[in-house]
């Protein structure tokens, strides 16, 4: 089972990422998920 927890953004940055997910055939959590991974990994 996955933990979550709740991350607050900026509205129109929040509504860009749904844009991107769906364009991309993604979901939110998905989405995310992939750019907090990369964001980690080049720390």
């Amino acid at each position: 089972m996955v933990k979550r927890k709740m991350l607050a953004a900026d509205e129109g940055l929040a509504e860009q990422m749904v844009r991107i997910a769906e364009d991309r055939g993604q979901t939110l959590f998905g989405l995310v998920n992939e750019v907090l991974e990369q964001a980690v990994r080049a720390s």
